[in-house]
């Protein structure tokens, strides 16, 4: 029966054979030919190894770097800790091989690409067991089929290779453990039973593929950096859903600081990493898509309270593959002038060796406050008796509501008595929020071939924040394009095209304390609703019923932003072997229309008029850059990797803007010229950066580690005496655990030493800080006509200004324990920022309004440290579990000042700047106790 079943099975594959056509059966004969002439020429390279008393893991390490083939084996039955001494010149594979195992019971084979290492004994005792035919498919977490994978009978050279529905077969013993690999995934072992269809699932390697970091103009291996690194993959950008990519990176590197003081949909966080390290010049880090440099500041203009969107919000966080977060001089000094607040560089996802497919995902979800009012705040009574008590004991009379809303309330203060007061309780947070929710629609497409890739993908964002009639919609398209010409020749497109839309609400009327925060001063028995007012809400211009300024038909607030966002590259493999060319061009073009509108009803104070302003701002950067990279290893020994390059980019900008007052219409169109009183338009002016850069690494013996980079950059912003200036890092580092003395210790699989210091700058530098500018004023005079007025003069430029220059200190260590299922770093920094741009005073008879002037007059200090780890506590099939934890720390201090800085106070004097102290001290007034009084 069992020959019978045989034979039936010989048939069908033969009348299956028949079937094919003849240009197919070619085919398959020249694939087949040329699998096997690969596996021959593989075997056949020439290899040459040197070493004295080192286990074998070393040596297969150095045969895969040298051939390419890779090496399957089982660490329950074989054993590569056995140490030989082995010196060979110009050796075939299978000779290497033969030496190496020559002294154990180990065999191996070479075949699929692969060295097989087993058990001779083993292997025999399993080949002589009775068969049996079992069938599987493998895939990965999102269920495409993973072609090519390793499917082998553990301790054995019996196996097979998925084809491409991921789908294998094997005929193997009984009561046998399957081992299936693929490049990039965790290796996993099946145990077969008396199964005969297996559905494996294989997961992402995350240390494989954080092996590989990207650095400016390039990647490196992670164990291989000198500087502070921190990698964060896209499984966790996408686990904390939010609309604007920045956010989704709270808490996910040390030294980061991430936060957002509004909760409007899509408002720009503020990042800060490593602290602050200028007073007036921004601290944002420098944000890199693709090799792009791309605008990170909010296109707003904040008169009567129109404000634009974050760009970093304009990016699909689906679309990201990677981040890393540079934080030291030896990791961002090759950017220069820019990367003074740290550099954050994100790629995307591209379809190199990815199949044909389409995905379409839905996420969605809601947010609530836990809290009411009540909850923090107490109740009318609660706060009358302890206003009555209060009033007591300064010796007065109770007081009324209409006392208080006397010395509060900007206009309106209706009549309302004692008693009525007392029996309202508002929770005027609820009035005022809503439960936010979000609804996001992503397709991804792509479709591989030989010589490229080609991928598209669209994601929509509908979101409704917490405050009402605060929304936010998002659309996104990106494609993504590689093709090889030539064998030496790669070239790509990345292109992204967003469209966003928020419908607001004006956040403030204008008060000091100003925004929604406003709730938290309104009194419990204030109301909302005045069911008798014209616009239906109670003291709708005392500015205290913020309820108000969240309707719609009051007030709007939006913007519309576009923004186009792409580069393109051509890279060439030169027939100099390790020596690569690459060009790059990129453009960001955003423009952004704002539109605030304000009934009549809404006005404070008189006149008592609607209230309209229109504005659209344009900004632009064009990069260009060039650049020349050569690694080589010689002698196994020296790995050398240099890069040397150019860049030069432009920044513009250009802002036109109407504004109205006491409109014919109750929309916010300014469509009656009779009703508008201010418009005009101005340039930002045009900013070029142009910069020389180049950087070196060098490793010996696969432990000591040397980096140096240095970069030229000159700035328009400055004048010609001081528009250039030099920017440096060096580092090193000491891989330990390559050393003999420490190869006794399994338990540490990796210890680095690291330090670097280094120069950067900050670029920061607006036109108007160097030269002198001029303004041209535009009025309604006389009438309707608007008539040009006077030419002034703008703030005095100094031409003597410099940059301002940061020295980075860093010193840390790297480790991995238990087979890294424990990894982490540590990192001590200092960081001193020399000539701050500071305003100074000059002498009134100068003839400026503000009598003042920049320049390079204040030091500033900062420094603390760092520590992360990441662990797997529990991996397997069924449940993962993994931990990560991180802490930094950050001090500042003020090492020098100008007097028109010294002891200037901040946010309504609560704090100032003083030598010696933290930037922006509070300062308030000294007390020894607060006494308590019983009566």
């Amino acid at each position: 029966m069992q020959k019978k079943y045989q034979c039936l099975k010989r048939r069908g594959l033969l009348i299956l054979i028949e079937k094919i056509p003849n240009t197919m059966k070619l085919s398959f004969l020249f694939m087949l030919i040329s699998f096997m002439s690969f596996t021959a020429k593989a075997a056949a390279q020439k290899v040459s190894v040197t070493f004295n008393n080192v286990k074998m893991e070393k040596v297969l390490s150095v045969i895969t770097k040298q051939t390419g083939l890779n090496v399957a084996y089982s660490k329950q039955v074989v054993n590569l800790d056995h140490r030989v001494s082995i010196h060979v010149e110009d050796a075939e594979v299978n000779h290497v091989l033969d030496l190496l195992v020559a002294e154990t019971n180990m065999g191996y084979e070479v075949k699929n690409g692969k060295i097989y290492l087993f058990d001779k004994k083993y292997e025999r005792t399993i080949q002589q067991q009775e068969k049996r035919e079992i069938t599987g498919v493998v895939k990965d977490k999102e269920g495409e089929a993973i072609v090519g994978a390793n499917v082998v009978v553990k301790g054995t050279t019996i196996g097979n290779m998925t084809d491409m529905d991921g789908k294998f077969s094997l005929e193997v013993p009984k009561n046998v453990t399957l081992q299936i690999s693929y490049i990039g995934y965790k290796s996993t072992e099946v145990s077969v039973g008396k199964q005969t269809f297996l559905n494996i699932l294989l997961t992402e390697d995350t240390e494989m593929l954080e092996e590989v970091v990207v650095v400016g103009y390039g990647t490196t291996k992670r164990r291989d950096v000198v500087g502070s690194i921190s990698k964060i993959s896209s499984d966790d950008i996408v686990k904390i859903p939010s609309t604007n990519l920045a956010e989704s990176l709270q808490g996910m590197s040390s030294g980061m600081m991430v936060t957002n003081n509004s909760g409007h949909p899509g408002s720009a966080p503020q990042i800060k990493i490593r602290g602050l390290n200028s007073i007036n010049l921004s601290t944002d880090p420098l944000w890199i898509i693709d090799g792009m440099p791309i605008h990170t500041g909010s296109s707003e203009h904040t008169q009567n309270g129109v404000k634009g969107i974050s760009p970093i919000s304009m990016i699909n966080p689906n679309d990201i593959e990677s981040i890393e977060v540079l934080k030291d001089a030896a990791a961002t000094a090759i950017y220069g002038s820019r990367a003074a607040g740290g550099v954050i560089l994100v790629t995307t996802k591209s379809n190199k060796g990815k199949l044909t497919g389409v995905k379409l995902s839905y996420d969605g979800g809601v947010s609530k406050i836990p809290f009411s009012q009540n909850d923090i705040f107490v109740d009318s009574p609660t706060w009358w008796k302890m206003m009555d008590k209060a009033q007591a004991n300064a010796g007065n009379v109770p007081t009324d509501p209409t006392q208080i809303m006397a010395t509060q309330f900007w206009g309106e203060r209706p009549d309302m008595t004692r008693e009525e007061a007392i029996a309202t309780n508002t929770d005027h947070l609820k009035a005022l929020t809503q439960d936010a929710y979000f609804h996001q629609f992503s397709l991804t497409a792509n479709k591989g071939f030989e010589t490229g890739g080609v991928m598209f993908s669209a994601n929509y964002r509908d979101e409704k924040g917490l405050i009402k009639n605060n929304d936010f919609k998002r659309f996104t398209g990106r494609f993504s394009f590689n093709f090889k010409p030539l064998n030496s020749v790669e070239m790509g497109v990345n292109a992204n095209f967003i469209y966003l839309k928020t419908n607001g609400v004006k956040s403030s009327q204008g008060k000091g304390n100003g925004g929604w925060a406003n709730w938290r001063y309104t009194l419990p028995w204030y109301k909302v609703y005045d069911e008798n007012s014209q616009t239906g809400y109670w003291a709708v211009n005392s500015g205290y019923n913020m309820a108000a300024f969240s309707d719609r038909n009051l007030t709007r607030n939006d913007v519309d932003q576009y923004r186009t966002l792409g580069n393109a590259y051509l890279q060439w493999n030169t027939p100099l072997k390790g020596l690569m060319i690459k060009g790059e061009a990129g453009v960001d073009l955003i423009v952004n229309n704002s539109t605030f509108w304000q009934s009549s009803l809404l006005a404070p104070t008189a006149p008592f008029v609607s209230r309209a302003f229109e504005q659209s701002v344009t900004k632009s950067n064009i990069n260009y850059d060039a650049y020349v990279n050569y690694n080589r290893t010689f002698s196994e020994v020296h790995f050398l990797d240099v890069t040397i390059g150019a860049e030069a980019s432009r920044n513009w900008s250009y802002t036109r803007y109407a504004e109205g007052q006491d409109l014919q219409t109750v929309y916010p169109e300014l469509i009656n010229p009779l009703t508008m009183n201010s418009m005009g338009g101005r340039r930002g002016g045009d900013a070029y950066l142009m910069g020389l850069f180049a950087r070196v690494n060098y490793k010996l013996m696969d432990r000591y580690l040397l980096n140096a980079s240095v970069r030229r950059d000159g700035h328009s912003a400055f004048s010609k005496d001081n528009r250039w200036a030099n920017f440096y890092a060096f580092g090193a580092g000491w891989i330990m655990t390559e050393e003999d003395f420490m190869k006794d210790w399994e338990w540490l699989n990796m210890l680095k030493l690291r330090g670097s210091y280094g120069i950067t700058g900050n670029t920061a530098v607006s036109n108007s800080m160097t030269y002198l500018s001029w303004g041209l004023n535009t009025n309604k005079v006389f009438g309707v006509d608007y008539l040009h007025g006077a030419t002034t003069v703008g703030p005095m430029g100094s031409k003597d200004l410099k940059w301002e220059t940061t020295a980075n200190l860093d010193l840390g260590f790297d480790f991995g324990i238990l087979n890294n299922r424990i990894n982490g770093s540590f990192a001590y920094y200092t960081q001193k920022v020399s000539d701050l741009i500071l305003l100074g005073n000059v002498q009134p008879s100068v003839g400026f309004d503000t009598n003042q002037i920049y320049e390079n007059v204040g030091d500033l200090k900062n420094w603390g440290f760092e520590f992360n780890v990441s662990s797997v506590n529990i991996e397997n099939r069924n449940f993962t579990w993994k931990t990560d934890f991180n802490i930094s720390t950050n001090k500042n201090k003020i090492l020098t000042l100008n007097a028109a800085e010294q002891g200037k106070g901040k946010e309504e004097s609560t704090s100032i700047r003083k030598e010696g102290e933290a930037l922006n001290t509070y300062y308030l007034v000294i007390f020894s106790t607060i006494l308590k009084i019983y009566t």
